[in-house]
C-alpha cells in the first residue's frame, strides 16, 4: 500500500488540500468569485493544483466583471469583454448555430475590435457613440449588416446591464434607415441608380436589367469570350427565390417534376478549438433550413425550369445521378459564396448594370418580379420560406406600393378608354 503523501496546510481562507486515494491525486479546494463557491483541482503535486486554482480564479474575475457591473465596470473594454461573453455565454454552451457564431464574430471582427468604440470602457460608452457607429454601417453597408451589428451589442448590453437594464447605453438607439443618396455620395456615384433599395437594404434588378442580365447569364463560356459557368445558377437564384446556402445541398433527387423541394441547407463554417478561437480552417457543413417554414415545395417557374437545364448541360458531361449534388464545383465541392459574388459582379457589368446586387439580392429581384407581375403575396411568402406573411408585407412594402399605384393607374385608363368610346359618334351606314 503506498504511502500517503504530506498534506500541505494553507492559510485562512485560502482553501484545503487532501488526498484523493482513488485518483492518487492532490484535491485542492477553495472558495473563489463573488458567490464564494467551492472549487475543485486535482494535480500530482501541491504546486501543480496552486498552478491550475490560479487559473480558476482569473476566469472567475473576468465572468464576474461581465456579470456584476459594480465590480471593476471601469476596468472592462467593449472589445475585451464582447470577446469572452461570445466564447463562453455564446459558443461554449451550444446556443447558436456555428455558422450563426462565425456571422457574430465577424460582425466583431470588422466593427467592434480595435475600434474607437471597442476600446472604450463599457461603462463610458454613450449611446450617441453607438448611433453613430450605425450610422456610419448604414451608409458602407446594407442593412441587414446594420442590423446584426445593432443585435450583437444589444444582446451583449442586455447580459452585461442585466442588473440595472436603465444604464445600457443601447437604450434609445435606433436602427438607421437605409439612405440611397449618402450611399451613393460616399462612393462618388451620385449619377447612377435612383430607386431605393428594400427594407432590408438590398438593390434589385428591374424587368429591363433582369432582360440583359438574362442575355449575359445564357452565353456559353468558350476561351477568349466573355461568359460565366455559373450564368443559370444565377438565374436559378431570382426564379426559385431560394437562398444561396439552400441551392447548394439539392440533389438531382430534390427535384420532382416542376418541383424543388428544399430540406436542408449548407454553410461554410470555421473550425475552432474547445474555447470557440478560430483554427483557421473551414469546412461545410449541412444543416436545417433557416426557419420551420424553410422546408418547402417550389414550383419551377418555366424560366427556373430552363436555368436549370441549362446549368445542368454545363455542368456534368454524363446526366447526373439522383444523389448527384447539382451546384458543385468541378471537383465536386460546394461552390462558394465568394466565388460566386466575384462572378455575379463580372456579369454584372457586361450587362451594364451598375447596382450593388448580391446574390442574396437575386433573391429580392424574384420576390419583387413576382409580386409586379401580379402573383399574390401569400405564394410568394410560401415560396420564399418566410414564417409569417408580415415579414414578406415588410420587405417588400415598396413593390407592393409600386404595384398598387399602376393597377390604379390602368383601371383608370381602361375607365376612360369605355367612357369615349360611349360618347364615339354613330357611324350612318
Amino acid at each position: 500500500m503506498s504511502k500517503t503523501p504530506k498534506i500541505p496546510k494553507m492559510p485562512y481562507g485560502e482553501g484545503s488540500f487532501s488526498w484523493n486515494e482513488a485518483k492518487g491525486m492532490f484535491r485542492y479546494r477553495k472558495r473563489i468569485g463573488k458567490k464564494k463557491r467551492p472549487v475543485d483541482v486535482y494535480g500530482e503535486t501541491a504546486n501543480a493544483c496552486l498552478r491550475l486554482m490560479k487559473e480558476k480564479e482569473e476566469e472567475q474575475k473576468k465572468k464576474d466583471r461581465l456579470n456584476n457591473p459594480e465590480l471593476g465596470i471601469n476596468y472592462v473594454i467593449l472589445q475585451d469583454g464582447l470577446l469572452h461573453w461570445l466564447r463562453t455565454s455564446r459558443y461554449q454552451t451550444g446556443d447558436l448555430k456555428p455558422s450563426s457564431y462565425d456571422r457574430m464574430e465577424s460582425i466583431y471582427n470588422t466593427w467592434i475590435k480595435d475600434s474607437d468604440i471597442g476600446r472604450t470602457a463599457i461603462i463610458n460608452i454613450r449611446r450617441s457613440e453607438i448611433q453613430e457607429l450605425l450610422n456610419r454601417a448604414a451608409r458602407q453597408r446594407s442593412l441587414s449588416t446594420v442590423k446584426k451589428i445593432y443585435g450583437l451589442l444589444k444582446m451583449y448590453c442586455d447580459y452585461y446591464f442585466e442588473g440595472d437594464p436603465s444604464q445600457s447605453p443601447m437604450n434609445g438607439v435606433k436602427l438607421p434607415k437605409p439612405d440611397r443618396l449618402k450611399r451613393q455620395q460616399d462612393h462618388g456615384r451620385t449619377d447612377e441608380y435612383q430607386e431605393l433599395p428594400d427594407a432590408d437594404g438590398h438593390y434589385i434588378l428591374d424587368d429591363d436589367e433582369i432582360e440583359r442580365f438574362e442575355a449575359e447569364c445564357m452565353k456559353t463560356p468558350v476561351p477568349g469570350k466573355p461568359g460565366t459557368k455559373y450564368g443559370p445558377l444565377f438565374l436559378f437564384l431570382i426564379w426559385t427565390m431560394a437562398r444561396y446556402g439552400e441551392l447548394l445541398p439539392v440533389r438531382l433527387c430534390d427535384i420532382k417534376g416542376e418541383t424543388l423541394h428544399i430540406t436542408r441547407a449548407y454553410h461554410k463554417i470555421q473550425t475552432r478549438d474547445s474555447k470557440g478561437k478560430s483554427t483557421q480552417k473551414y469546412i461545410w457543413q449541412e444543416d436545417d433550413p433557416k426557419t420551420a417554414s424553410g422546408y418547402r415545395t417550389i414550383d419551377l417557374f418555366y424560366k427556373a425550369q430552363q436555368a436549370l437545364q441549362d446549368h445542368i448541360d454545363r455542368t456534368f458531361d454524363e446526366p447526373p445521378k439522383d444523389t448527384d449534388l447539382l451546384f458543385t464545383t468541378s471537383g465536386g465541392e460546394p461552390v462558394s459564396n465568394q466565388y460566386l459574388n466575384k462572378n455575379l459582379q463580372q456579369v454584372l457589368k457586361r450587362a451594364d448594370i451598375h447596382k450593388p446586387i448580391s446574390l442574396h439580392g437575386l433573391r429580392h429581384t424574384g420576390a419583387s418580379y413576382y409580386i409586379r407581375h401580379g402573383v399574390p403575396i401569400e405564394v410568394v411568402s410560401r415560396m420564399l420560406g418566410h414564417s409569417d406573411i408580415t415579414t414578406t408585407l415588410r420587405v417588400y412594402y415598396h413593390v407592393i406600393e409600386s404595384q398598387k399605384h399602376s393597377a390604379i393607374q390602368d383601371l383608370a385608363e381602361r375607365e376612360k378608354n369605355a367612357e369615349m368610346g360611349q360618347k364615339s359618334p354613330k357611324s350612318d351606314g
